[in-house]
Order: C-alpha cells, then structure tokens, then sequence
C-alpha cells in the first residue's frame, strides 16, 4: 500500500506537513519513516530557542545528576523531542491530498 507521509514539528513551527509517498509500505513502515522524518527535522531546529540538542540535554542531565546513565539521557532527550514532533502517515487513496502534490519516495 502507498501511504502519505506528514512530519513536522508543533507549535509556532506548523506541525505535520507533507513531505512525499511512500509505496509498497506497511503501515507501521511508514509510520516508523514518518517519525525518523519528523526526528530529522527536529535536529535540523535546534539553533531555535526552545529546541535542545542532545548535547544539551545531556549536559543538563549532568549538571543534575552527574551518575546518570547513557541511557537516562538517551530517554531524556527522546522525551525532549517527541515533545516537538509531530508525524503520520496516512495511505495515498484515504487522503484528499491533491495529484500534483504527490511526490513518491523509495
């Protein structure tokens, strides 16, 4: 099945926006390529006020605790940036997406 991908982050950034199709997908594959869509996006932002690379958050996670596990930041900053994103992918014949719109991605 063909599935419409939208990825994005929220708030003042636009949320979800189409950004191509994927054919011959699952479901759970698109969603899963939705979301490394959305992650890209979210580090491509972190220079704005507000987004926390992981740098950062494991420096803050330092300063609080300087024990913590590779794994505590890990959760942390995945925490951080599912906070931002937003992402789904919906299949290609339920959207009303306009044709000239679709672009396929492989």
């Amino acid at each position: 099945m063909d599935y419409n991908i939208y990825a994005g982050l929220g708030g003042s950034f636009g949320g979800a926006q189409y950004v191509g199709t994927i054919r011959n997908s699952t479901a759970e594959e698109a969603s899963e390529y939705a979301y490394d869509i959305a992650a890209e996006k979210y580090e491509s932002y972190t220079f704005y006020e507000g987004i926390h690379s992981y740098s950062e958050v494991e420096e803050e996670m330092l300063k609080e605790d300087p024990e913590c596990s590779a794994e505590d930041i890990d959760i942390a900053y995945r925490e951080e940036m599912e906070n931002w994103i937003e992402y789904y992918a919906k299949p290609t014949e339920e959207d009303n997406i306009e044709d000239y719109m679709l672009e396929y991605l492989d």
